[in-house]
């Protein structure tokens, strides 16, 4: 029998109204917030330490996993519960919903058997309408819920068959010494692969950077070698991994990609390439090849950050100011450059960078 884990939930007046959102959005915790909360029960559980639904409600949104419009993307877990040291993965990318005889909710169960807990995602059905995350735990020879949103012992001890056709896909989470099993049996990796066989990510990317992905093939793990198809076209940074496929991104709603897994390093434009491009397309500049060499080569420093905040800000060409200075002072205004004094100090050390500074400044008013 595993130990019963702690009972939060996402409702609770404590933080239901507080914010769990990114920009363009009102999301709250009571709304939104059931994948931070599912973890937050196990990690409290496990580590005995105090964490609150508010307290990974946070984490996630500093960490750039809160998905507009919806919940929380599905790379959240790993990183979460490494943070506290412990062992997450998904289970594998195959989708059981409608499937309540498929031989992933018999592995679960065995898992669950062996000291794990695990979170699965809920599909429309008695749990949600839409998608909803909840705990599994194993009491009595028997599935056991925690559910983020409800109290209800339907959704707490109910008809399995019908919890296996509305679950669409399992995270598990390691917790068999914690629950005296040991540690013998070895868990599947799903969303990482197997120890990291690539290089490491060379790119200086972070979770939540968007990027323009120019691959048509993406992967299930970090290490797997069967691609399947996809678009190209702007996608976020969910997970990054030592491994052959080192970025795992999600499509960025609009941007024309259908990317959803990990990729090889070189389908991903740096952001500052990006930047570049569209710069170049406005009219702003008019050398990409030359700023893109530059980039690269790190020839000037902070010269990313310059074209990617820049970019951000440009919506048109503009009359290009007439000194270094003014375009300087132009990009502080604009919250583009708080060192104002380097790039002063500095400008007259690479070709055309002052020219580029006019140019910026100008666009930026």
């Amino acid at each position: 029998m595993n130990k019963k884990p702690v009972s939060y939930l996402q409702t609770d007046a404590r933080w239901k109204n507080k914010p769990y959102r990114v920009k363009g959005e009102n999301a709250t915790i009571g709304g939104s917030g059931c994948g931070p909360t599912a973890a937050a029960m196990l990690i409290e559980t496990i580590t005995g330490k105090k964490f609150t639904p508010e307290d990974a409600c946070n984490w996630s949104m500093a960490h750039g996993y809160k998905a507009l419009g919806n919940g929380t993307y599905y790379g959240y877990f790993k990183p979460q519960f490494a943070e506290f040291g412990i062992d997450c993965d998904m289970l594998n990318w195959t989708k059981t919903y409608g499937k309540p005889d498929h031989a992933n909710h018999k592995k679960v169960e065995e898992m669950l058997k062996q000291g794990y807990y695990f979170i699965a995602l809920m599909l429309k059905g008695l749990w949600t309408t839409g998608g909803h995350f909840v705990v599994l735990w194993w009491q009595d020879g028997k599935v056991r819920i925690n559910d983020p949103a409800s109290t209800k012992d339907a959704r707490l001890n109910g008809d399995i068959q019908t919890f296996r056709s509305q679950c669409a896909y399992y995270w598990w989470v390691d917790a068999r010494k914690f629950n005296g099993y040991g540690t013998a049996v070895k868990p599947p990796v799903a969303s990482s692969g197997t120890p990291a066989t690539g290089s490491a990510p060379s790119l200086g990317l972070k979770v939540g950077d968007i990027v323009e992905f120019t691959g048509t093939t993406h992967y299930y793990s970090a290490n797997a070698s069967k691609p399947a198809t996809c678009k190209p076209g702007q996608a976020k940074v969910t997970q990054l991994y030592n491994g052959k496929h080192p970025y795992q991104l999600i499509a960025v709603k609009g941007g024309g990609s259908t990317v959803y897994g990990w990729v090889d390093e070189k389908d991903i434009q740096h952001p500052a390439l990006t930047a570049i491009d569209k710069l170049a397309k406005l009219g702003v500049i008019n050398s990409p090849d030359y700023w893109k060499q530059t980039v690269s080569g790190n020839k000037v420093k902070h010269l990313d950050i310059l074209f990617t905040k820049s970019a951000a800000k440009i919506s048109k060409t503009g009359t290009r100011t007439a000194t270094p200075e003014d375009g300087i002072a132009s990009l502080v205004s604009a919250g583009v450059i708080d060192t104002p004094d380097y790039w002063k100090s500095n400008y007259k050390g690479y070709p055309s960078l002052g020219e580029l500074l006019c140019a910026l400044g100008g666009a930026v008013k």
